[in-house]
């Protein structure tokens, strides 16, 4: 079976590290060992990501302009 690049990286991978780096950033001071230890791994991921989410699914993104476009991603996704 192929996977989609949609859910195999995008939502497997990065969707999934924003919603650990909103967790750290709403749960735990930022004097726990566990927040200074992933603080540099999580410092910009929600500025970049958010960015990301517009160049690839905003109206003229990339999956726009792919076989599936849009529509088709946000369903595999959601099947997935």
């Amino acid at each position: 079976m192929v996977t989609h690049q949609a859910i195999s990286h995008l939502k497997n991978t990065h969707f999934l590290s924003e919603v650990w780096a909103m967790s750290l950033f709403r749960n735990i001071s930022a004097i726990h060992p566990i927040h200074k230890l992933l603080i540099p791994h999580f410092r910009w991921i929600l500025h970049v990501y958010a960015e990301a989410r517009e160049v690839l699914l905003g109206p003229s993104g990339t999956f726009s302009k792919s076989s599936v476009g849009i529509d088709g991603t946000l369903e595999l996704m959601a099947r997935e």
